[in-house]
Order: C-alpha cells, then sequence, then structure tokens
C-alpha cells in the first residue's frame, strides 16, 4: 500500500525494485495493466502521476502491474500480475462554499454576551478547521473566532428588527 497527496501531473511517487535469484540474466519490464487511471509506470518501474488526482474524488486507486522477467538464454518469459492500491492522503485545498448560522433569532433586552446561533462553515475538505470574524461594524453582535455569534449591545425590536 502506498500513500500520496494530491498532485499536478507527472509528480514522481515510486520506483519499483523486486528480486530475481537470475537477475544477471533477466530483461524486467514493468506495465500497468489498468486503464484509465491518473498515473503511468516506466518499463522501468517508475511510478508517476499523469493527471489531477483529489481525495473527494477517489480515496484511493487500485492498480494491477505486470512484471515480464525475459531471459534472452532460455525461450519465453515469466510474467507475474500484481495489484497494488495507492491510498490518497487529504488535503486542505477547497475553500468553504458557504457559512451557515444555527439561529438566527433572538429575543430583544437580553443581555451583552446571550448567545444567538453557531457558525457552521460547509466545506468539501473534511478535516479544514476555519476561523471566523466579524467584518461588519456598527452592529450589536461579535463573533468569536470558533464562530458563536453573541450579543454585544443592546437590541431593541422597536428600533432595528434585524441586522444583515
Amino acid at each position: 500500500m502506498r500513500s500520496c497527496a494530491r498532485s499536478s501531473p507527472a509528480r514522481f511517487l515510486r520506483a519499483f525494485s523486486l528480486r530475481d535469484s537470475a537477475i544477471n540474466f533477466a530483461n524486467i519490464t514493468f506495465t500497468l495493466l489498468t486503464p484509465s487511471v491518473p498515473f503511468t509506470l516506466s518499463s522501468s518501474g517508475e511510478l508517476r502521476t499523469n493527471g489531477s488526482i483529489d481525495f473527494e474524488t477517489n480515496h484511493s486507486y487500485n492498480l494491477r502491474v505486470r512484471l515480464t522477467d525475459t531471459n534472452p538464454q532460455y525461450e519465453g518469459s515469466n510474467v507475474l500480475d500484481v495489484d497494488l492500491k495507492i491510498n490518497i492522503t487529504n488535503l486542505n485545498d477547497n475553500a468553504p462554499a458557504d457559512i451557515t448560522l444555527s439561529s438566527s433569532t433572538v429575543q430583544e433586552n437580553v443581555i451583552a454576551g446571550t448567545a444567538v446561533g453557531i457558525l457552521t462553515a460547509l466545506d468539501a475538505d473534511d478535516l479544514a478547521t476555519h476561523t471566523f470574524a466579524l467584518l461588519t461594524s456598527g452592529t450589536p453582535f461579535s463573533v468569536s473566532s470558533s464562530g458563536i455569534v453573541t450579543v454585544s449591545d443592546a437590541l431593541n425590536f422597536e428600533g432595528q428588527a434585524s441586522y444583515s
């Protein structure tokens, strides 16, 4: 099993090695048998990326590799097919797509520090962590870096019924 992070095309991943008791007489070649994968395999055994790899699309790839051992002293060749699994590691490579507020209603005349709701980021990256900040000034609210929205000043429904 081999892991790789999302990468650009032609990134070197691995050089395969093998053991053969007749290595002095052998001509070993490698062939990638799996079609339509974002990898190439040179005849000498170098596996490289050959296209976009994205954890959110595929968490892993199963590859079938053929080793052909041709010995010029003997007729024919020996063939071994091997199954390999390439695991893709997740990177934080997607920007958040949206932000939601768990509750958008609060009563007037509550004390400062009263929680209104919690912000949540919609992000394709499962492992991403987010930091929040309130960019609008002049509102009676504050936002903690973890996304908790609280009342920071007096609210009066008759003076202003909503904020955006």
